[in-house]
């Protein structure tokens, strides 16, 4: 909020909730900035069919699930591993 890039604002229905705005002028530059990424993303991908993109994007999914799934046992004390 302080660098103007959002505008904060209350909810009308419930005053604890707090809605985030990105002000439309600042998301242009934002996107102007990710623009030289998207090229460099999209030049990368060519080099790829769209099985191979297909496959890279489910291994991405699944390896993510396992993470994440990991990361909660170990915050629910589910690992024996390191006691003792």
């Amino acid at each position: 909020e302080r660098a103007g890039f959002v505008r904060r604002e209350r909810d009308s229905d419930d005053r604890r909730r707090v809605i985030v705005h990105l002000l439309p002028d600042r998301a242009r530059r934002i996107g102007r900035l990710f623009e030289p990424l998207a090229k460099a993303m999209a030049e990368l991908h060519a080099h790829y069919s769209d099985e191979e993109l297909a496959l890279m994007v489910e291994y991405t999914r699944r390896g993510n699930a396992i993470a994440l799934e990991q990361t909660a046992k170990v915050e629910r004390g589910g690992t024996s591993r390191g006691r003792g």
